[in-house]
């Protein structure tokens, strides 16, 4: 959680007013331990649900379910926004059999970012699995993690 300022999912797509809407997990799941960020690529997302949360909050995944995303990264980085919208499809759906916590693996079907300009959300979508709106974000990520682990070449 590092890299991000906020996290927010809704379940389902098409929201009017995404700021208005209460979302389903918010950032505070995530550092309650809750709920943990398995893996991001510019193509999904792969997300942790504690049992007792799936339990306690009704947000149980389903596959083929429509999630919305909201992700704020701390840093800004030259030609990627730092606040990304993801209209997303749940495409992995795995139950741990000790634990009984869920996996839930989300490929990003749509991006928005709002226009420096303001105004609302501008959604197209994903192409060849990558949203390019992260693209160079994950890259300086990947390469940053090679070099805290001593793998720079």
């Amino acid at each position: 959680m590092a890299w991000l300022e906020d996290i927010r999912i809704w379940n389902g797509v098409g929201h009017a007013n995404l700021e208005s809407t209460p979302a389903a997990v918010e950032l505070k799941d995530f550092t309650e331990r809750n709920c943990r960020v398995e893996n991001l690529s510019a193509g999904g997302i792969g997300l942790h649900f504690a049992r007792a949360f799936c339990r306690d909050s009704g947000q149980c995944p389903l596959l083929g379910h429509a999630y919305t995303l909201h992700l704020v990264f701390n840093q800004e980085m030259r030609n990627q926004p730092q606040a990304v919208w993801f209209e997303a499809k749940a495409v992995r759906v795995v139950d741990d059999p000790v634990s009984r916590d869920q996996s839930l693996g989300l490929e990003f079907i749509r991006v928005a970012s709002r226009p420096e300009q303001g105004g609302g959300l501008s959604w197209r979508l994903v192409e060849d699995n990558v949203a390019e709106e992260l693209a160079e974000r994950m890259f300086a990520w990947h390469t940053h993690l090679l070099r805290e682990r001593g793998q720079t070449e």
